[in-house]
């Protein structure tokens, strides 16, 4: 199984440590990817937030 992580921001907070947490507990010996927004996919995500507001 594959497990991706999708975090926010870029920091490694509560938020980050809790999901790791229970990604490694499913993961077993699978691959976990992690990507960091707008970090990681910066061509995609440049951190507007439109993708969670109403319009």
């Amino acid at each position: 199984m594959r497990i991706v992580m999708l975090n926010g921001q870029n920091h490694k907070g509560s938020t980050y440590q809790i999901g790791r947490m229970i990604a490694d507990k499913i993961s077993g010996n699978n691959e976990i990817r992690e990507f960091f927004f707008p970090r990681d996919l910066n061509h995609f995500c440049v951190g507007c937030y439109k993708c969670i507001e109403d319009e």
